[in-house]
């Protein structure tokens, strides 16, 4: 697959990205654009989210057998932002599979900051995040996406909003205890099947 151009304004590691989580909860954010209220009540959540997720998350043997597999590396580009729910829910995820291998460099881009990379890889025609980018850095070639959510949790959101008596924050309730009592699992699952389909493309 050709690779668009990704020239990101900024970059963080997780443990950067943390940080700048933990900072805009704090009103201290070093973001380029401004939120409103509601939205720094969604870091706040989101800080407690990652810790916990983080701390608790452990990827399985298939997955990092899988991994160790990888020739040369790849690098996972994320776009998110630190109000976003899924993102909280699946990037210390992510984070926590990349810190078991060596071979995978994990970035992380703020979304409202690159519009031009965010247009480029939309989920539906929209601005979904988060959006996993993985890159096979020695060929500059794009190997996949993934995002913005798990299609089980996914499938859940669509059902809930196609119900006329739901409301949107019903629909995120159910979300997020969905996310809380699958632990991970659902998008581990996709990524052995997705790397399996990356490593493919590399050799």
């Amino acid at each position: 697959m050709k690779l668009p151009q990704i020239e990101p304004k900024r970059t963080f590691s997780y443990t950067e990205y943390f940080s700048l989580t933990e900072q805009t909860a704090n009103g201290n954010s070093l973001l380029t654009h401004s939120l409103p209220p509601e939205k720094i009540e969604a870091v706040k959540m989101n800080v407690q989210r990652m810790k916990r997720i983080y701390k608790t998350f452990q990827p399985s043997q298939q997955l990092c057998d899988l991994l160790n597999k990888i020739p040369g590396r790849m690098q996972w580009v994320v776009l998110a932002e630190p109000w976003c729910g899924d993102g909280a829910q699946n990037i210390p995820v992510l984070a926590k599979i990349v810190s078991t291998c060596n071979n995978i460099e994990l970035k992380i881009i703020l979304r409202d900051e690159n519009p031009e990379i965010m247009d480029a890889f939309l989920t539906d025609g929209k601005k979904a995040i988060p959006k996993l980018i993985c890159i096979d850095p020695q060929q500059n070639k794009l190997l996949g996406t993934w995002g913005a959510r798990p299609q089980k949790l996914q499938q859940l959101f669509v059902h809930c909003k196609n119900d006329n008596h739901r409301s949107h924050e019903d629909c995120l309730k159910d979300l997020h205890a969905c996310y809380a009592s699958d632990k991970g699992e659902s998008l581990q699952t996709e990524l052995i099947q997705l790397v399996k389909s990356w490593l493919g493309s590399m050799n």
